[in-house]
């Protein structure tokens, strides 16, 4: 007897397991059928959060006046941190049918900064500590990606899953790095404050994300997805002034190769 009540939970339990299989999957098919294809635009916003990334002199170049200006006191590393800014944009793209869609978004992502302070050296002959401060400032990015997304076929309490990936360009640029001396003595005047000037460039760009969407109404949808973006390039210019002497030279310029962002975006879409 107590077999075979076991044996009668066991199965009751696989009738429940088999009941709410069938259940999602009718869900399903109920969701595929509305989920006509067809275009979508939709708006998307959220944070970008820099990965660290080595922001550097250029050493290969050899025809400016200021070659060794950017050698750090005590330190020849240039890791950084870009810190955390919005980001903003908007997508077109067409449902081809439950599976698959394709879109073309737009995102703006700005503005980052950067400081990095390098301890100050005792000049013995003068009596006094120097350092400096590296500021890199009005760091701002936009991409456009065309994007392919993946779904399955299936729902759970309105929410679909998805992965994403998608290549296109990215226009990177910085606004300014100013080198900044820092004079620990009130006997002694500021001995510099360099402006190294910003520069826009225009990458290959590309992205990986995954996210979920949940629909509300037949026609709306609302998401959130992490995406990793890689924007190919940062780089100043090569144009430096000195705003203690008047003084203007060529310089070596600063590049970070393939800088990453991680961000964390929420969006609104209309199916039409």
């Amino acid at each position: 007897m107590k077999y075979y009540r076991l044996t009668k939970n066991r199965a009751q339990i696989c009738f429940l397991i088999l009941t709410s299989f069938l259940s999602a999957s009718s869900a399903s098919e109920k969701f595929s059928e509305e989920k006509l294809s067809g275009v979508y635009l939709g708006l998307e916003g959220g944070v970008s959060v820099s990965n660290h990334i080595l922001l550097a002199p250029d050493w290969t170049e050899t025809n400016c006046n200021f070659l060794q200006i950017w050698t750090p006191t005590g330190s020849d590393s240039f890791d950084t941190y870009l810190g955390t800014a919005k980001c903003i944009g908007f997508k077109v793209g067409y449902q081809i049918n439950p599976i698959i869609s394709c879109d073309v978004t737009y995102n703006y992502q700005g503005e980052f900064s950067s400081q990095r302070g390098y301890s100050p050296n005792l000049i013995a002959s003068l009596n006094f500590l120097l350092g400096d401060i590296y500021t890199f400032k009005n760091i701002s990015i936009q991409t456009v990606l065309f994007n392919i997304n993946l779904s399955p076929n299936i729902q759970w309490g309105g929410f679909v899953p998805y992965i994403s990936g998608g290549v296109g360009l990215a226009s990177n640029k910085i606004g300014c790095m100013e080198r900044r001396n820092l004079n620990y003595s009130t006997e002694y005047p500021l001995l510099y404050d360099l402006i190294l000037y910003g520069k826009r460039t225009t990458c290959f760009s590309w992205q990986a994300g995954i996210g979920a969407y949940y629909v509300f109404h037949n026609n709306w949808r609302f998401g959130m997805a992490y995406r990793f973006l890689d924007v190919g390039q940062l780089t100043t210019g090569n144009y430096c002034t000195d705003a203690v002497s008047k003084a203007s030279a060529s310089a070596m310029r600063f590049i970070a190769k393939h800088p990453t962002f991680s961000e964390l975006l929420v969006s609104l879409t209309y199916c039409f």
